[in-house]
């Protein structure tokens, strides 16, 4: 029926977390990611 546990757990997770969940945590994501690479640069010109 799956061809593996990996695409048994995929399936499960797109029947229990809603599309708008989904977009939160990426958007948070992303957000810390942007947040963490500004904190670099700002620390490298900082330093400068």
């Amino acid at each position: 029926m799956f061809d593996s546990l990996d695409d048994q757990i995929a399936l499960d997770d797109r029947k229990t977390i809603s599309a708008r969940s989904r977009w939160m945590r990426h958007g948070a994501i992303v957000a810390v990611t942007l947040a963490v690479f500004g904190a670099l640069y700002a620390g490298i010109l900082y330093l400068e």
